[in-house]
């Protein structure tokens, strides 16, 4: 991108992410799916689960060692009786850094589970709400069930879950392929999260049915291996003699300091530096017959 080499790491199952420098990296860290819920009548679906977290952000990393741990889609809910699913658990870049799981759908006859995304409500009556997310950073509400027979969707990263459909997800580009994350699951759609995505699981639509499971988490590190000159961040000064020059198709400003003086930085960056010392005296000494002289240290 623009010139720019990166290193991408992607962690699809637990393991452990080593930070030989210190510095900025861009991270993507999705949370797990919740559990689609189970049916024990035909026609009446389950609550479908809620999406994960999508977090993505460039955050700063200390060197060291982080443990990753990617977190579990949550389970689907039994067929009989007829049970809820469960809610994600949480994925971790270390300590500081996470997303939670998506909460569950809801049995045929229960209410959605709160979440990352809420899970959708059961079928059997409107009466039965669908999740809430954690907060609006997080992702949406998930959908109350319809009332005799379809369950409601569950909430998506991108979006609340609307009628049976699930909410809408994230787009991440970070590891230079567009992908998407965090999608609520589908009422009556028994259609498991797929690994490493964040979805939710669709929820039973018959008799003797099990909800489908959440999808499991991610996450993506990327960090710069190489930065062309001409976009590096360079600082903006001024002060001193001022000249410029262009080189291989950037335009250098120069600073030169031949006395006493202040620079001025009016935006933090990169800059390359000369400095140079004074020179020692040379020596001297004197006897009847010779004057002698010692050369002075270089600067």
């Amino acid at each position: 991108s623009g010139g720019v080499t990166y290193n991408v790491h992607t962690f699809t199952s637990n393991g452990t992410l080593t930070v030989t420098n210190s510095g900025m990296a861009d991270v993507l860290i999705v949370g797990p799916g919740g559990g689609g819920g189970g049916s024990d009548v035909s026609g009446i679906d389950g609550g479908a689960g809620g999406a994960g977290q999508v977090y993505e952000d460039s955050v700063f990393l200390d060197s060291g060692t982080l443990a990753v741990t990617i977190g579990a889609g949550g389970a689907g809910g039994i067929a009989s009786p007829a049970g809820p699913g469960s809610l994600g658990l949480i994925t971790r870049l270390g300590n500081d850094f996470f997303a939670i799981g998506g909460g569950n759908g809801g049995a045929r006859s229960g209410f959605g589970g709160n979440g990352a995304s809420g899970g959708g409500g059961g079928g059997q009556s409107s009466t039965y709400l669908g999740g809430s997310a954690f907060t609006s950073f997080t992702g949406f509400d998930g959908q109350t069930g319809g009332g005799s027979g379809p369950g409601g969707g569950g909430g998506g990263s991108g979006a609340a879950g609307s009628g049976v459909t699930g909410g809408v997800g994230t787009v991440s580009s970070l590891d230079n392929v567009a992908t998407t994350y965090g999608v609520g699951g589908t009422a009556g759609s028994v259609t498991a999260g797929a690994p490493n995505t964040g979805n939710g699981g669709g929820s039973a639509t018959t008799i003797g049915q099990a909800g489908a499971a959440g999808g499991s988490g991610i996450v993506i590190v990327r960090t710069i291996a190489t930065t062309p000159v001409a976009v590096r961040n360079f600082a903006q000064v001024s002060g001193g003699t001022v000249s410029n020059y262009t080189e291989a198709g950037v335009t250098y400003q120069v600073n030169t300091f031949t006395g006493n003086g202040t620079l001025s930085v009016t935006r933090e960056g990169d800059a390359d530096v000369l400095l140079v010392g004074g020179g020692g005296a040379g020596g001297q000494s004197y006897d009847a017959a010779n004057y002698n002289y010692g050369g002075g240290g270089g600067g």
